[in-house]
């Protein structure tokens, strides 16, 4: 049965008005006394205007939309006068998000977002939701991947934590995930608005200041951009934890601004293992599950935001058996063929050097790295398994190990006479990925033949 959504939601859109309003407000005042006299009526009237559709939008919501959970999936009506209905099945609806910013935790309600896979398919917003009404959309969610195993099975119902962020994880974050470095975007654009108002040096002037301050002013700015990052990390994964339960993955963290990510063990095709260059520095990896039926930026569930390689490595085992199946022996990019096509790029990089162009030469310089980086790679195929092993990178190293399932689409390009390919596996992470590899043919066509009889079986 449908139901109209709390009235909590009046509350909401009433501080979402306020950020915009008062901004408004405090500017409209100084514009009005620049204005010619005539013109003084017409700005009240739009000052006006727009105070009346404001008090319209605290209302129109809460009023107008209605939504019902059931056993079935989520339903969900909004609009006048027209209406639009929703309708989601649990088995469309890859990855569920519940997110609670300062204003939902002060009221104690929940923002849900499902994540509908289909093409084309919107995802179903809901606001203002009570414990109850989360709960309830967590039993159903977690129970659609097979409702009979979770009920015969009691014992995969225990919660098991697969993570929880420490202080030790927090310091590494701040570090390899580069959060000290968000400090400049900082004293640009925030603490040079507050700086204004407040008659404070600007961003641009501290920066100069550190800059011509030798020594010792960049000591102490390095200490405050650390001291930023580590202090961004904490609010960000405050109380991280990763939980498997039963049939579910569920990540949830966060101070400020609490969020919450369910994701069925059933819908994950893969896992993706990031090393940037700080994170080879300090033998860390991040681990995230690539989803089947999400979308956009809910496609991946992170589960190891920075832990031991190793660890990563283990965890990548659980979750896809297939993994510690035969593969076949890794399939390296040669190095001749490499240095061959980044022959002319570095004779162009060297020649622009050459003819006093430093700017052209290091845009080439890094045009050249970006693509040794993305073909440096080895790529392992199944023979008694499912899962595809592809792995690129000279600095920054990426792996993804994918059921066979999961792959969109592979192509090749023949490139050397003796018989060597260039490959493109295409699987869907975040966005669109391309997996690149230099492949001979005995091993690209027994797989290419795989992947349509995997695609075969998922729709039968």
């Amino acid at each position: 049965m449908m139901r109209r959504v709390s009235p909590a939601l009046i509350v909401l859109r009433g501080v979402d008005a306020v950020k915009v309003y008062l901004p408004f407000m405090l500017l409209q005042g100084s514009v009005a006394e620049r204005l010619p006299g005539w013109l003084q009526l017409p700005w009240l009237a739009l000052v006006i205007y727009y105070s009346l559709t404001r008090i319209q939008l605290l209302f129109f919501d809460w009023l107008t939309t209605r939504f019902a959970i059931t056993s079935d999936g989520i339903t969900q009506q909004t609009g006048w006068p027209t209406r639009h209905l929703a309708h989601a099945r649990w088995a469309e609806i890859g990855g569920l998000h519940l997110d609670q910013d300062l204003s939902h935790r002060l009221l104690g309600r929940y923002r849900a977002r499902a994540v509908v896979g289909a093409e084309g398919r919107d995802e179903i917003l809901l606001e203002a939701l009570d414990a109850d009404d989360v709960a309830e959309l967590r039993d159903h969610h977690g129970d659609a991947s097979d409702r009979r195993v979770v009920a015969a099975d009691a014992a995969a119902q225990d919660a098991v934590v697969v993570h929880r962020t420490s202080w030790r994880d927090k310091l590494l974050i701040s570090f390899t995930h580069g959060q000290f470095l968000l400090i400049v975007p900082f004293i640009l654009g925030a603490y040079s608005d507050l700086a204004e108002f407040a008659g404070l040096p600007s961003g641009a002037a501290v920066l100069d200041h550190i800059v011509a301050g030798g020594m010792g002013a960049a000591a102490w700015a390095v200490a405050a951009a650390f001291g930023f990052g580590l202090a961004h990390t904490a609010v960000r994964y405050h109380g991280y934890t990763v939980v498997r339960s039963g049939h579910t993955f569920t990540a949830s963290g966060g101070l400020l601004h609490h969020q919450a990510r369910d994701a069925r063990i059933a819908d994950v095709r893969g896992v993706r293992i990031s090393q940037n260059p700080l994170m080879r520095l300090t033998g860390c990896s991040s681990l995230s599950l690539v989803l089947a039926t999400a979308r956009g930026e809910f496609k991946s569930l992170v589960v190891l935001p920075v832990a031991p390689t190793r660890q990563a490595e283990r965890l990548a085992v659980e979750v896809l058996p297939g993994l510690a199946a035969d593969r076949s022996a890794p399939v390296r990019t040669p190095v001749p063929t490499l240095a061959g096509l980044l022959a002319i790029p570095v004779a162009a990089a060297a020649t622009a050097a050459w003819y006093g162009l430093p700017w052209v030469a290091a845009l080439i310089g890094c045009l050249v790295l970006l693509t040794a980086n993305t073909l440096w790679a080895r790529l392992e195929t199944p023979l008694s398994g499912d899962v595809l092993v592809h792995r690129r990178g000279l600095f920054g190293v990426r792996g993804y190990a994918v059921r066979l399932e999961g792959v969109r689409s592979v192509e090749s390009w023949l490139i050397r006479s003796d018989g060597d390919r260039l490959s493109r596996t295409t699987v869907m992470d975040r966005r669109t990925t391309h997996l690149w590899a230099f492949t001979p043919a005995a091993t690209i066509d027994p797989l290419t033949m795989r992947i349509l009889s995997a695609e075969q079986g998922v729709c039968r």
